[in-house]
């Protein structure tokens, strides 16, 4: 077939070059100029894709070079997953998207930290020092990948990306293999779907004092997108010599809040602590009600001590968020409603991977909202902030720290250095129990002799076995407290209160004397007072995994650990290190026994302690939290008042109530201990109740004194500036006109010159 004329001749018809080159611009020009709908396009975020020299990229310093390690801009895009206030969980989405095995394919990080004890290590006696170690907190799946009971997770394939700046302003990136990972200490870890865990990345080069540090982690060949790194928060140097003193304060940790139970409790119990010796309270919030902040928004305007951290729950964490469904919030109140001081606001593209509890606590894959996350975390700031002591405790438990001697509260001061739970602790029978800090096993092994490192310091831990305290229990035989001299001036400034059945005004730990005569066995139930430098892990029952056990076991004083991660030479000089700077194992404190008017209170030779719990529930909770609005509209009387003492006897139930409710078949006892150990401290507490009522004496009596002084300087500061300003202003009416004179003269004299010139 022959072609027509002007096809066969298609060489006589191609345009010239300037045409192509005319056409071509004009089609760059509607591509980028017309309004195509953004549906036309899928946007793919470069970073989610690895980038084609990451299969090239290794752990040695050359991976600095690739593109994975700019640090400016993964400090742009990185997102702070654990502020001050906020700890937002991170989700690891890369790691599903380069299909890693189970379990480490889900991967959520909370926060992390410069963890600097590896440094109390020599590597010999001449020699340098460790280097620290970027502890990350994180949750994965447990069962059935997880061993028990050791914890342990099997060998992993991920790697801790590290990008940092050190102060001169240098970047560098890294790569580096972790330890042994291993599962935070729960209880209840066989019950859930995911559990905590550290991450732990030794740290390489000398440059990491004041560097600003972000990590993340992925596989080897596969660096992480910019987006997914966390900032590295740093702990502070520690001091052994100045440690081993056991000088130094005390803070709590407070597992994630929600609901309304615990607000008509929340300011007695802070009064509470405080008396006892603690300085600072770490208040994790997961999704309070409006009640429970207002009450928070009065104690942390009164008591800066109280420091509310919001705890985030990701969509991820939950078992009804399905993938690609709309986030179900659920929440009481937005977060963004808060108005908490501290407790900053997240960007709206990470607040809706946020959520509420859902379902409730059934809804959630980790046990109690992520409890043993949030406790490691705690026991984190604690450290950065210089705490010796934690107690990580419920909002309805109650520590009992009863001294030798009297038995009353506070201790005899040993110097004007002590604080008052020191003190305390010095004074406790040393009863030793488990868990430790370097295991019997593996101090034999490597030839330690613990006693003898550890001579002269503290316990590592004082564990506490608790009681279950009945609010609402009549006791079947009351007794009145013994006439001490603290309960005698009580008796004296309220004397018509009745101590068995007192009115809805007195503290939790007060408000009933009855509780169950048996003590729970030490880790069931029990809570602990712990250094949180001597442990690697917290647990919620027990101290947890000692330190010096983790790094010669699992860390980087293992002999079996990576080369890369393991530079200690001798583990036994490094389990000296350690037990010499941060101290021995735990004592089972000794329980008291109840005390009335008639039972013996002969003085102790040792210090003793316990844990009552007080057992609320939702109708108590709401019964009281009504009243105390109609006491503070109608001025009822809080302690005394017979409509206050009348709502707690509608609420009393007998012994056989309690244990159908509960299941506690325990006898019930009468125990006056807390009340004759803490008597002062309730004295000014019930006095700030009788004068400015049920809510507003969290605001007043202390906190308006520290108000006072505050205001008398800042109207002294006032005062300074209007005199000054008025100094200033007489001043400058006189030399104003003189230098305005001087300013035009020299005006003058340039003119002059320039104009000779």
């Amino acid at each position: 077939m022959q072609l027509p004329p002007a096809l066969g001749r298609a060489s006589t018809l191609s345009p010239s070059p300037a045409v192509l080159l005319a056409l071509t611009v004009l089609s760059g020009l509607l591509l980028l100029l017309w309004p195509f709908p953004s549906s036309y396009f899928i946007s793919l975020p470069l970073d989610s894709l690895p980038s084609p020299l990451a299969s090239l990229a290794s752990s040695s310093p050359t991976a600095s070079t690739l593109h994975w390690g700019d640090f400016a801009r993964i400090k742009r895009r990185s997102r702070p997953a654990s502020t001050e206030g906020v700890v937002a969980p991170l989700r690891l989405r890369h790691l599903q998207q380069y299909q890693v095995l189970e379990p480490y394919r889900e991967v959520f990080v909370f926060s992390s930290y410069l963890d600097t004890r590896p440094l109390l290590v020599h590597r010999n006696l001449s020699g340098p020092k460790e280097q620290p170690q970027i502890a990350i907190i994180a949750s994965l799946l447990g069962a059935p990948f997880m061993s028990m009971p050791s914890l342990a997770f099997p060998d992993q394939p991920l790697r801790c990306h590290v990008v940092m700046k050190d102060r001169k302003g240098r970047t560098r990136s890294y790569v580096t293999p972790t330890t042994t990972l291993n599962g935070l200490p729960d209880p209840h870890e066989h019950e859930v779907q995911m559990v905590s865990a550290v991450f732990n990345c030794p740290v390489e080069g000398d440059d990491w004092e004041d560097a600003e540090i972000f990590v993340s982690l992925s596989l080897l060949p596969m660096p992480p997108p910019s987006d997914v790194f966390l900032p590295v928060t740093p702990l502070p140097v520690l001091d052994p010599v100045e440690h081993r003193r056991g000088q130094g304060s005390a803070a709590i940790c407070l597992p994630p809040l929600t609901g309304e139970i615990y607000a008509p409790f929340i300011a007695d119990y802070v009064a509470y602590y405080t008396a006892l010796g603690f300085t600072h309270f770490y208040s994790y919030l997961l999704d309070p009600g409006p009640q429970t902040l207002e009450v928070l928004r009065q104690v942390t305007a009164a008591d800066p001590t109280v420091q509310p951290i919001r705890w985030a729950l990701h969509q991820g964490l939950k078992y009804s968020a399905t993938y690609a469904q709309h986030p179900t919030r659920n929440l009481q109140v937005d977060p963004a409603l808060w108005n908490i001081p501290g407790v900053e606001k997240l960007d709206d593209d990470v607040e809706f991977e946020m959520g509420g509890v859902g379902e409730g606590e059934h809804d959630i894959r980790m046990w109690y909202f992520g409890q043993s996350a949030a406790q490691q975390d705690c026991a984190f700031r604690a450290m950065r902030d210089g705490h010796r002591w934690v107690f990580s405790g419920d909002w309805d438990e109650f520590l009992l720290l009863k001294p030798a001697g009297d038995g009353i509260w506070p201790p005899p001061a040993t110097s004007s250095m002590t604080s008052p739970i020191s003190d305390w602790a010095r004074t406790v029978e040393k009863r030793w129990t488990w868990p430790e800090t370097l295991s019997f096993g593996e101090s034999v092994k490597h030839g330690v002799d613990v006693a003898t490192t550890t001579y002269g310091m503290l316990p590592a831990s004082f564990m506490f076995q608790s009681s279950f305290a009945c609010i609402r229990c009549t006791p079947a035989r009351s007794q009145p407290p013994p006439s001490t001299d603290a309960i005698l001036r009580l008796a004296s400034a309220f004397p018509s209160l009745d101590w068995s059945k007192p009115g809805p005004g007195f503290p939790l730990s007060l408000v009933s004397p009855v509780r169950s005569e048996a003590w729970f066995n030490q880790g069931f139930r029990s809570k602990a007072i712990v250094d949180p430098w001597a442990w690697w892990s917290l647990g919620i029952h027990y101290a947890g995994l000692g330190y010096a056990d983790w790094a010669l076991t699992r860390g980087f004083c293992a002999t079996d650990a990576d080369p890369k991660s393991r530079r200690a030479a001798h583990t036994d000089k490094c389990a000296q290190d350690l037990l010499h700077s941060l101290g021995r194992n735990t004592i089972i404190v000794r329980t008291p026994q109840p005390t009335s008017n008639i039972t013996d209170s002969t003085p102790s030779e040792h210090g003793v302690g316990a844990l009552y719990h007080f057992r609320v529930d939702k109708k108590l909770s709401q019964a009281l939290s009504r009243f105390n609005g109609e006491a503070a509209e109608e001025g009822l009387d809080v302690l005394e008042g017979e409509e206050g003492i009348s709502l707690l006897k509608e609420q009393r139930v007998d012994q056989y109530q309690w244990t159908s409710q509960y299941g506690e078949d325990s006898a019930l006892v009468q125990d006056w201990q807390l009340l004759t150990t803490h008597g002062a401290a309730l004295m000014e507490v019930l006095e700030r109740k009788k004068k400015w009522g049920a809510t507003k004496w969290v605001v007043k009596g202390k906190g308006k004194a520290r108000r006072k002084r505050v205001k008398s300087r800042s109207g002294a500061v006032g005062l300074r500036m209007v005199l000054g300003g008025a100094w200033l202003a007489a001043a400058a009416l006189v030399v104003r006109p003189l230098w305005r004179k001087g300013q035009l003269g020299a005006k003058g004299s340039v003119g002059r010159r320039m104009s000779v010139k």
